[in-house]
């Protein structure tokens, strides 16, 4: 049972399968394909992290996958756009993002495929993604105007890498027009947007894999996928953010927060904007919303 809702709710790590199993357990169990004892959902409300990863540790080198980047770096504008590195972006408030994209070329980057456009708030860790036909600068542009009419906090500033999808004339017009602060982080340094880069795997390549998406057919199937997915991710799954990091010699030892979801950091904000559509959504996105999730990606697979 632990293995089935390990794959079936984005194969998180311990520390936050752990949690999110505790809260939700109760309202996963009344769907047919999750019926169990209640000795069995007692043990999985007190199950620790450290044994789920000890009773994963197999299933997660069997799944592990590997996907290729088409970040091409560009030299214009380059002066224009000021260079933020990871800890002074994440001194911002809330809507403030990091922005990245992800190809979906199925190991072969000739011709035309599709993208995921991933968008994450560094303060909350509040994930949308959008499914884009290919990188160019007017897919691009669109899919930061559907981010900017669904997400509840808005959008006060981006932060890219210098790939040329982002570094050019009509996304700098585009954050001039939206009074948007726009920002990137340094060449081959990738820690710089260390907040979205680690989504690549996490929240995309773990739901959609590797395989190749093109055309309208693609972008249709992704964004079904990721229409179900975000408010689940959001609302329901728990993450973590990094507080310290401290050398002890050759290592590091990093210490983290408590898991929450992004819902609660975006309502420990202070947030007021939409704060009572965000708690009727969460209220309705029950199990309907995840067994909506389980059949788009059965769908798309």
């Amino acid at each position: 049972m632990l293995f089935q809702l390990w794959q079936d709710f984005k194969w998180q790590c311990g520390k936050l399968l752990a949690p999110f199993l505790r809260h939700n357990i109760d309202i996963i169990r009344t769907q047919g394909k999750y019926l169990m004892t209640d000795d069995t959902a007692a043990k999985l409300k007190q199950i620790s992290a450290r044994y789920i990863d000890r009773l994963l540790r197999k299933p997660k080198q069997a799944l592990k996958v590997r996907g290729s980047s088409g970040t091409k770096p560009v030299h214009l504008l380059h002066r224009a756009i000021p260079i933020l590195t990871w800890h002074k972006y994440a001194k911002k408030p809330q809507g403030y993002f990091q922005i990245d994209l992800v190809q979906h070329d199925g190991g072969n980057p000739s011709g035309e495929f599709c993208y995921t456009l991933t968008m994450t708030d560094v303060k909350t860790g509040w994930t949308v993604h959008f499914a884009l036909m290919n990188k160019a600068a007017c897919r691009v542009e669109k899919g930061l105007d559907m981010a900017l009419k669904t997400l509840p906090m808005g959008i006060k500033g981006i932060h890219s890498d210098t790939g040329s999808e982002f570094i050019n004339r009509p996304i700098d017009k585009w954050c001039q027009r939206h009074s948007v602060e726009f920002s990137r982080g340094r060449p081959t340094h990738k820690n710089d947007n260390c907040y979205v880069e680690q989504k690549n795997y996490a929240t995309v390549r773990k739901i959609v894999d590797c395989f190749r998406c093109t055309g309208e057919t693609g972008v249709a199937a992704l964004q079904a996928v990721y229409n179900a997915y975000d408010p689940l991710l959001n609302l329901y799954f728990p993450c973590m953010k990094q507080v310290s990091c401290e050398r002890i010699g050759a290592k590091k030892k990093r210490r983290y927060d408590e898991a929450k979801t992004p819902l609660l950091r975006l309502l420990a904000c202070s947030f007021e904007n939409k704060l009572e559509e965000l708690r009727v959504k969460h209220n309705a996105l029950t199990i309907g919303s995840t067994r909506r999730y389980l059949l788009m990606r059965t769908n798309y697979y």
